[in-house]
C-alpha cells in the first residue's frame, strides 16, 4: 500500500502550495496507475491524441496498441458532479466503454456508460489532503480490473457485439494518430504507423473475381476444414448486410452481424462473424477475408491484414490504388 500512500502524500504538497491546478496532478497519477498495473505491455499515457467526435480524455490505457480504457481527470477543489462537467463527461460515457473519472482523490469507474463503482482513497479535512487507507485494497483491485476490462469482455463474442458500437472510436482514434501526423512529419508517421502493427509473416492471398461470390466459395472451403469461428468477413456496411443474408442460407451455421448502427440482435456466440472496417479494434481470427478494399483508407486495410493469424484473403474485382499498395507489399 506504500504506492497509494507516496501518490497522496506527493498530491498533499502540491495542493499545500496553493498554486496546483488540475495539470499539476497528472504526473503523480500516471506514476501510481503504472505502480499498481504493473505490467511492462500496458501503457499509460498522458494527454493521448485526441479521439475525433469524442474529445481528449487525459489518459489513455493501452496493451500492444489496443486501447484498453480511457481516464478523465478533474481539479480536485472541484465537485464531479458539477453542471458544467456534464456535457463532457456524458461524451466520454457514450463513447468510451471502460471510462473512469476522478479528482484524484474519487474515482468514479464506468463500463459502458454505467457507473460501476464509485471510491474514494482520500479526503480534505483542514485544507489537508488524507488517506482513506481501509479503501486501498478495494481501488487496487478496480484499477486491476479496469485494465483486464477488454480481455475479459472478448472472451464473449455476444457481449463483444455490444462492445463494438462504443470500440468503432477507439480504433478511430488509432487510425487518426497515424494519419494526422502524417501533417507534421510524412516518414516518421509512416515508420510509426507501420510499427503499431504486429510484425510477422503473414499469409496474403489475392483473389481477382466477382466479390460477392468469390466470398462465399472461399467461405466455404475454408468451412470443410475449420469452424466458422475462425472465419472473419470484413467490408462495407452494405455488402455486410446483404452478404449477411446470403449467408444465412448459404452456410449451416447462421451468422453473426456486427453492427455498430443496429441493434445486434440474432446472436450466436459460435458463429463466423462479419464486419466493418471501422469495427475491428481488439478482434483476431485464424483467417480474414477482406472486401470492399477500393471503399476504405490503406490504413484500415493494414490493420484489417493484421488481425489474421493465419492467412488474409483479399479479394477484389478490379486492380485499384489500394489493390497496387497491397501486392507490391505481400504479393
Amino acid at each position: 500500500m506504500q504506492k497509494l500512500q507516496t501518490y497522496i502524500s506527493n498530491i498533499n504538497k502540491l495542493y499545500q502550495t496553493g498554486n496546483a491546478r488540475e495539470h499539476s496532478y497528472r504526473g503523480d497519477l500516471q506514476t501510481l496507475f503504472n505502480l499498481i498495473i504493473d505490467d511492462e505491455n500496458i501503457i499509460v499515457t498522458n494527454e493521448p491524441a485526441r479521439i475525433r467526435d469524442v474529445g481528449a480524455p487525459d489518459y489513455s490505457i493501452t496493451k500492444n496498441s489496443i486501447a484498453l480504457g480511457y481516464i478523465e481527470a478533474k481539479d480536485i477543489d472541484k465537485p464531479l458532479n458539477s453542471k458544467s462537467y456534464k456535457e463532457q463527461f456524458d461524451r466520454y460515457k457514450n463513447a468510451l466503454p471502460n471510462l473512469i473519472i476522478t479528482d484524484y482523490l474519487n474515482f468514479l469507474f464506468y463500463k459502458n456508460g454505467v457507473l460501476t463503482h464509485k471510491i474514494a482513497i482520500a479526503k480534505i479535512e483542514e485544507n489537508r489532503i488524507i488517506p482513506i487507507e481501509e479503501n486501498f485494497t478495494a481501488f487496487i483491485n478496480h484499477i486491476k480490473d479496469f485494465t483486464s476490462f477488454v480481455s475479459q469482455t472478448i472472451t464473449s463474442p455476444q457481449n463483444l457485439a455490444k462492445l463494438m458500437a462504443g470500440k468503432a472510436k477507439l480504433l478511430e482514434d488509432v487510425l487518426e494518430k497515424a494519419i494526422t501526423s502524417n501533417d507534421e512529419n510524412n516518414e516518421d508517421a509512416t515508420f510509426r504507423f507501420e510499427k503499431s502493427f504486429k510484425t510477422k509473416d503473414l499469409k496474403v492471398i489475392f483473389k481477382q473475381a466477382n466479390q460477392y461470390a468469390k466470398t462465399l466459395h472461399t467461405i466455404s472451403n475454408l468451412l470443410k476444414e475449420n469452424s466458422s469461428n475462425d472465419i472473419l468477413v470484413v467490408s462495407n456496411n452494405s455488402t455486410k448486410r446483404n452478404l449477411n443474408e446470403d449467408l444465412e442460407s448459404f452456410i449451416e451455421d447462421k451468422t453473426t452481424l456486427l453492427d455498430a448502427d443496429d441493434n445486434l440482435q440474432h446472436q450466436d456466440l459460435d458463429n463466423l462473424i462479419l464486419c466493418s472496417y471501422s469495427q475491428i479494434s481488439a478482434m483476431n481470427s485464424k483467417y480474414v477475408i477482406l472486401i470492399d478494399v477500393e471503399k476504405t483508407s490503406i490504413n484500415e486495410l493494414e490493420y484489417a491484414l493484421n488481425i489474421a493469424e493465419d492467412t488474409a484473403f483479399i479479394i477484389y474485382e478490379e486492380d485499384g490504388k489500394n489493390i497496387q499498395i497491397l501486392k507490391e507489399k505481400y504479393d
